[in-house]
């Protein structure tokens, strides 16, 4: 695991300046906090939550459903927000003389965004000893980003190799969300679209809703518009997401 998120940067290190280099570190760690502020912790409450249900097929789907919901409902919005503000997040907490790093770091929160959506399904594979799997799709996307760098010849700027490790993860993604839907049968894909849909609808009205009024902001000092974006989006967000809850008929779930 270790070897596979760390490719990326060996290779950039290798290639590029230390500025560089320092610059895609700095935006990768950026770009993993809805991760690694959101998730991990939930992380921790899945796994014995899913081992004390793994004997009851039906009771174990639900709670992967819900923890897929869960996750979707917090993951989705703050990646897709981080993406919009990215370039007066970094305005502000790093100085305008690191902007060169925006475009690939929000290439990168989007491969995180797209790893999300398997994080509780990696929890379930692991409640079911299904860890020889797991390495397998774990070192398959380690090998395919050096495949895709070295084979194709890829890789001439920072943003190539967040796009290929981006690519890679997206693979890698399909390989255990087809793993749990068709081979161990956790849940079916219906459920899995359903537990995301809310999320998703509500954070798409959020980012319309941002990029319409962006432009009103333009004027603004930089920290005080993105003060504004994050309250906007947030409350936006969470009231497209509760409105879409109460039409649905308020159904057990993540909300």
């Amino acid at each position: 695991s270790y070897f596979d998120g760390s490719i990326d940067r060996l290779l950039v290190g290798n290639r590029f300046s230390s500025e560089v280099l320092g610059g895609y570190t700095v935006g990768k760690e950026i770009a993993s906090i809805p991760t690694t502020e959101l998730l991990m912790p939930l992380g921790r409450v899945l796994f014995p939550a899913f081992v004390e249900k793994r004997d009851d097929p039906a009771a174990f789907s639900n709670r992967v459903t819900l923890a897929i919901g869960v996750q979707g409902l917090v993951a989705i919005p703050a990646c897709l927000g981080l993406i919009f503000v990215a370039r007066d997040l970094v305005a502000v907490a790093l100085g305008e003389k690191w902007l060169f790093i925006t475009a690939m770091m929000q290439i990168m929160v989007l491969t995180n965004m797209i790893g999300t959506l398997v994080h509780s399904l990696g929890y379930a594979l692991l409640a079911l000893g299904k860890v020889k799997v797991q390495a397998l799709i774990t070192w398959f996307q380690a090998l395919l980003s050096v495949v895709l760098i070295f084979g194709f010849s890829l890789g001439n700027t920072a943003e190539d190799f967040a796009l290929i490790r981006m690519s890679a993860v997206a693979v890698g993604s399909l390989c255990i969300i087809g793993i749990v839907l068709y081979d161990i049968r956790v849940l079916s894909l219906s459920s899995f679209l359903y537990a995301l849909f809310r999320p998703v609808v509500a954070a798409a009205v959020m980012w319309v809703a941002l990029d319409a009024i962006h432009p009103l902001l333009e004027g603004m000092f930089v920290g005080w518009r993105l003060s504004v974006e994050i309250v906007l989006g947030a409350v936006c967000y969470g009231a497209v997401v509760c409105l879409c809850w109460f039409i649905a008929g308020k159904p057990e779930g993540a909300e």
